[in-house]
Formats: C-alpha cells, structure tokens, sequence
C-alpha cells in the first residue's frame, strides 16, 4: 500500500516513483519523452506504472486520484485490458461513463468487459457508498469530453426528459433508488442487425427491474414486428423523443405499432415515409394510414414537428388531426395525396 500511495501521490519525488518499477522500464519511457523534448510528468510515469500490472491498477483504484480516472479508463479501453476495465466501471467516481464518445467503433468484448463490470456492481445486495455511476451513456453528444478533463465529466448527469420521477418511499420518506441508466439511440432494420445492440436489448431484457433503456432517437426500417417489438417492450417509451417509421410493406406492421404510438409521452420530432408498397400503382393499400395518424396522434402533447412523405392521406380528417395537436413549429407533407377541401384549410 505504501508503494502505490507514492506512485499516486503528485507530490513526490521522481526517484520515489521510481521504486516500483524496473529502471529499465522507466528509462525507457523518459527517453521517449526526452526525444519529444519535453521530460515526463509524474501523472505520465504514474499511468505507464499501472498500465503495465493490470493487478497493480486494480488493487490502485481505490486511492487513485480523480483527476486520473478518464486517461487510465482510455488507455483501459483502447488496450482491450477486460479485467482492469470491468474494476473500473466499478469505481467510476462520475455519475456519467459517457462511453459512445470514447470510440468510433467498440469491441465487443471491450463492451462486454464494460457490461459485466455493471452486472458485478447490480449483484450487490446495498449500493456501496462509492458507487455514483447512474447513466452509461451509449451516444454521441459528447465529443470532447474524454479530452477535457475530469470536471467536465463531473458536471455530465442523468437525462431529465421523463414524466415519471423516482417515486418516494412510504416506509421512509426516502426517495427511491434510481434504476440504472442506458442511453442509447436504437435503429431496427431488416437485414444483419448491429450485433453491439443486440447484445445490449438482451442483457437489459433480462435486467428489466435493475436497468432502464433510454432511446431519444428510435429508427424503425424493418418489416419484422417480432424484432421492432423485441425493442419496444425494453425501451422507455416515454424517453423517445424523435421517432422514424420508415419501409413499411404492409398494413398491419403499423396496425401492431400504433398502440405504442401514444405511449410516446415526450415525442418532439415524427416522421412517417415511404409506406405500403407501390405507392401509385395501389394507393388503396395506404388508406388505412389516416385512422392510424388520427388515432394516436393527439395523445402526443409535446410533439413539436410532423413530417409525412409518400402516404396517402385522401381519407384523413385532416383538420380534425392538425386540431388535435399542440402547436406544430413544422408540418411537412410530401408526396402525399390530399383532397382539395384538405388542400385549402391547410393553406389557410
């Protein structure tokens, strides 16, 4: 112990640091610096000590100072090292591991070293008082962040787009422990499916009451219910706020969607295109969008933008459905059918 506070300790000495590495190895890495110009600094030497003893950075965690939590994590991850990765993502001292900025690409036995380390953190029986991880945030909103430093990821938190807050405990008074947090923007399509997301729909399918999945932006191109409904039954309905419903073959994909529709609480943004076959040829096979579009459409108070494209319309009440919804900031309709009484209330 006493060697690794002196390795961790920015105010040492250089030759104290020394003491629990080979000189050789530390040579080595101050002769790159040299050739660089600049000498290595003791957060530089500090690092290269524990990526080098995977048991060592490990058994480190708990004095390492936070400041050195990002670097260590991105070293961790870019090196493949599972067992360090999965001590990490115990340890993360952030209530954010924004992981989607980390990489372009992920692994994906990087990314479950990353999922496991959350199983061994979900297997405790009480939150440990060192446990403040709350969101593994899969997208892309934070492009600088791993390069900001560590107070930038300290000011990262929970998403707040939900109507449902954690409910208040009637034997103590306590609010609840929040659920852990995944964001992550899901696309099902027809065809090979992204093999990271299918792995992560299924660890949280089987986590349901620990685990909650965030999507602010869901894609649907597939004509397979079975799969857009393996994603519907695991994902926050009330956390999409852009849905595109894009594809559709036939009738009766949207028919089984609809009900989902209207679960959508905090909807911003919907777009419809490009449904029911050919589009001109048999324009009676889209008829049945309308009753769909009026149905659900009205329960989605908090929509801000309706794109409708290639979808007849020549059956809608459409005055009825603009009605129906708050005020739009826009209303898109292309390549849709309309009748001329449709034509000049709109205009109007």
């Amino acid at each position: 112990m006493e060697n690794r506070i002196r390795v961790l300790n920015p105010a040492v000495s250089a030759s104290t640091c020394c003491d629990s590495e080979s000189p050789a190895h530390l040579a080595h890495i101050w002769s790159i610096k040299m050739s660089t110009g600049a000498p290595p600094s003791l957060q530089h030497l500090a690092m290269q000590i524990l990526l080098s003893d995977q048991a060592l950075a490990i058994s480190a965690l708990e004095d390492l100072p936070l400041l050195l939590f990002p670097s260590l994590f991105m070293e961790v991850y870019a090196q493949g090292h599972t067992q360090s990765l999965k001590a990490l993502v115990q340890a993360w001292p952030f209530s954010c591991l924004p992981l989607g900025d980390l990489a372009e690409s992920t692994d994906r036995e990087t990314f479950k070293a990353v999922l496991d380390g959350l199983d061994l953190l979900l297997a405790k029986k009480e939150r440990p008082s060192r446990w403040k991880l709350q969101v593994l945030d899969l997208q892309k909103e934070h492009p600088n962040i791993w390069i900001q430093g560590y107070l930038s990821m300290a000011r990262l938190s929970r998403p707040d787009v939900l109507t449902d807050k954690p409910r208040e405990s009637h034997c103590s008074g306590m609010t609840e422990e929040p659920p852990l947090t995944i964001a992550m923007d899901l696309t099902i399509k027809d065809g090979v499916q992204d093999a990271l997301q299918a792995h992560l729909l299924q660890w949280v399918r089987e986590r349901r009451e620990q685990v909650q999945l965030y999507s602010r932006k869901l894609q649907i191109l597939s004509d397979s219910f079975s799969e857009i409904q393996k994603a519907l039954l695991v994902v926050r309905l009330d956390s999409i706020q852009e849905l595109v419903v894009s594809e559709f073959g036939h009738p009766g994909i949207m028919k089984e969607l609809a009900p989902y529709l209207g679960r959508m609480k905090n909807l911003h943004i919907l777009n419809f295109c490009n449904m029911g076959g050919d589009f001109y040829s048999h324009p009676h096979e889209n008829l049945w969008y309308p009753w769909m579009i009026g149905e659900h459409l009205g329960q989605l108070q908090h929509l801000q933008e309706l794109h409708v494209h290639h979808i007849v319309l020549l059956n809608a009440n459409i005055p009825a459905i603009i009605r129906s919804l708050p005020p739009l900031k826009t209303l898109s309709l292309s390549s849709c059918l309309l009748k001329e009484a449709d034509l000049r209330f709109l205009s109007q």
